[in-house]
């Protein structure tokens, strides 16, 4: 199993084509289109629907961290964000654990917090402001009045 909970096929176990050249085919071979459909849902985070209180919490830091950067993250910051968030939900976790006296790998703990830190160093420690220097008050307004005019979206029914 990889670490995304996939199995992997080993080279070595797939049969043996024997002496005569196989034919090329246009899709994966026979025994492994199992792996490639399952390769091929590969959730992200995009896909949870935040229900599960792990993934709000990842959420809510994600959301904070994106704050942090001025509200405009690149692509790169947005990806250490996304794992810096549910880094820390995963320390989160190991450390209520152990403080309720229950079994907690605390080898994985530092490693985790290590992990947050190099990330957390990458994107720049300091909160940085958001440029609003393109904005006037009325653009301002409006877009808030805009905002509130719009009708709330009524899937939750």
């Amino acid at each position: 199993m990889s670490a995304l909970g996939l199995m992997l096929v080993d080279e070595n176990q797939l049969p043996d084509a024997g002496p005569h050249k196989p034919k090329r085919r246009s899709g994966p071979p026979a025994r492994c289109r199992s792996e490639r459909r399952a390769l091929d849902r590969v959730r992200t985070l995009c896909d949870l629907d935040y229900r599960a209180r792990p993934a709000q919490q990842a959420r809510t830091i994600l959301n904070a961290l994106v704050r942090d950067l001025g509200g405009d993250p690149s692509a790169a910051q947005q990806t250490l964000c996304e794992r810096v968030s549910l880094l820390v939900v995963a320390a989160q976790d190991i450390e209520s654990r152990f403080a309720a006296g229950e079994p907690a790998n605390l080898a994985l703990l530092n490693t985790i917090t290590n992990t947050i830190r190099r990330c957390l160093v990458s994107l720049g420690l300091e909160r940085r402001t958001k440029d609003v220097s393109g904005l006037d008050l009325d653009s301002y307004a409006k877009s808030l009045r805009k905002r509130q005019d719009e009708p709330e979206d009524e899937a939750d029914e």
